[in-house]
């Protein structure tokens, strides 16, 4: 019962429980980020890079490295913390290299080249070479790389990728409305997917590992992610339009505002 009515502090959805504690620990590091001087903060940017980002991706390419992964201790808690701060160095720093719009449309390209030529390494490999030790460790490299959320790779692609799109116009206002009508449901549709009395149901419906060796897989792979999409943002439209009377209330706005303003004063 009280997993049911908190299904936000189980594992599934670490984001929000970690989300909702850094909400909590944000006027503390603005506090901090507002102390810094840009040189010092510099410094604070490039040691949280090489602690949370390369030595993870430096452990995990050489056998025996253990360093990060006994004496370091690393948390999604942590890791949220720390993107915050470099974030807040990036938004502080005027002079960024990566905010020019030549350089960050390159590297977001760069990137998706990089993308696929380590995934075509790994087929032909898999093909052509025999599962020796360098196969495995590079297949297991490879997987930390793009499935790790702290590894070299993911963590320049996020960056190149957000600070690309942060230059992109939409001319077409339809377009624009398009996706802003459908972005307001998304995190509501990550927490219903990853629901965890939810989860082996939906699963269970469409059994996606049934089609591995298929042609077909990565079309019913695709279209099953699309079919959840919508469910889910139908569901959480539907939800929403029900708690509207709710979360519009007066006493539940005025309570809301004494908290937000208790926190940020």
């Amino acid at each position: 019962m009280l997993r049911a009515l908190t299904p936000f502090s189980s594992s599934p959805l670490w984001f929000i429980t970690d989300y909702i504690f850094l909400l909590l620990l944000t006027p503390a590091l603005n506090t901090l980020i507002h102390a810094l001087d840009l040189r010092k903060y510099r410094f604070l940017h490039w040691v949280l890079i090489i602690v949370f980002v390369v030595i993870p991706t430096v452990e995990s390419a050489l056998p025996g490295f253990g360093v990060y992964k006994y004496y370091v201790i690393k948390s999604d808690m942590s890791w949220m913390v720390a993107l915050y701060l470099l974030a807040g160095y990036w938004k502080k720093n005027p002079d960024l290299w990566i905010k020019q719009k030549k350089w960050n449309a390159g590297c977001f390209v760069g990137m998706i080249v990089l993308c696929a030529g380590l995934f075509l390494t790994d087929f032909l490999l898999g093909k052509y070479c025999t599962q020796g030790f360098v196969t495995r460790k590079y297949h297991t490299f490879l997987k930390f790389l793009v499935m790790d959320l702290s590894s070299v790779f993911c963590f320049c692609f996020a960056v190149a990728a957000f600070f690309f799109f942060q230059h992109v116009r939409i001319a077409s206002r339809t377009l624009s409305n398009v996706i802003n009508r459908i972005s307001k449901n998304i995190l509501g549709i990550y927490i219903l997917h990853q629901i965890p009395v939810f989860i082996p149901v939906m699963w269970g419906v469409f059994h996606t590992e049934k089609w591995v060796d298929s042609p077909w897989f990565v079309l019913f792979e695709s279209g099953t992610v699309l079919l959840v999409f919508i469910a889910a943002w139908i569901t959480d439209n539907f939800g929403t339009t029900a708690l509207k009377p709710l979360l519009n209330a007066s006493w539940l706005i005025n309570s809301s505002k004494r908290i937000d303003d208790a926190i940020n004063n």
